[in-house]
C-alpha cells in the first residue's frame, strides 16, 4: 500500500487571502504504464460519492469545489502539504471560502499520495480528525478539488 499523507483542520471563520492559480489535472508523479490516473475533476467527484455515502447530509457546492481545486493546485505548485502558510502561519483558504458562502464554521481535509479515490477516502476515514470533519453534523456543504495526487476537501456549516 502506498503512503498517503493526511492533514485536517476545522476552525471558526478566519483567514487571509488565497493566491489564485489555474488548476491543472496533470499528475504530480507518473503512474505505472498500465494505470491511467483519473482526471482531477473525476477524482474529486469520486471522492464526493464516497463522502456522501458516509454522510448524506453533505451537499456538493460547486464554488467550494473550484476553491478546493485551486488550493490543491497551489499546494502542488509550491510543493507543500500544510494547512498553514509558511510566511503567515495562517490558513489562507477561509477568505476564499467566504467568497463562496457566508459560513459559521469551516473545515479542511488534505490528502496526498494516491490517485485512487478509494485509497484516499479510506485513509481519511481511518484518521479520527479527518473522519470527524467528514461526519461532523455541523457541516452541511462540501467541495472537493484535486490536482495530481493531492485532494482538498472544504466543508462549511451555517
Amino acid at each position: 500500500m502506498r503512503k498517503i499523507l493526511l492533514a485536517a483542520l476545522a476552525v471558526v471563520a478566519l483567514a487571509p487571502a488565497l493566491l489564485l492559480l489555474s488548476c491543472s489535472s496533470r499528475p504530480v508523479t507518473q503512474p505505472p504504464p498500465s494505470v491511467q490516473p483519473l482526471p482531477a475533476e473525476s477524482l474529486a467527484r469520486q471522492m464526493y460519492l464516497l463522502t456522501s455515502k458516509e454522510n448524506p447530509r453533505l451537499a456538493w457546492n460547486e464554488c467550494l469545489a473550484r476553491t478546493a481545486a485551486v488550493r490543491a493546485n497551489y499546494l502542488v505548485s509550491i510543493n507543500s502539504f500544510s494547512h498553514r502558510d509558511a510566511a503567515t502561519g495562517k490558513n489562507p483558504v477561509y477568505d476564499k471560502i467566504r467568497e463562496c458562502v457566508d459560513f459559521r464554521v469551516a473545515g479542511e481535509n488534505l490528502t496526498r499520495g494516491s490517485d485512487d479515490p478509494k485509497e484516499l477516502y479510506r485513509a481519511l476515514m481511518d484518521s479520527p480528525s479527518h473522519r470527524g470533519n467528514i461526519m461532523d453534523p455541523g457541516f452541511e456543504m462540501v467541495g472537493i478539488g484535486c490536482c495530481g495526487d493531492c485532494c482538498v476537501q472544504l466543508f462549511v456549516g451555517f
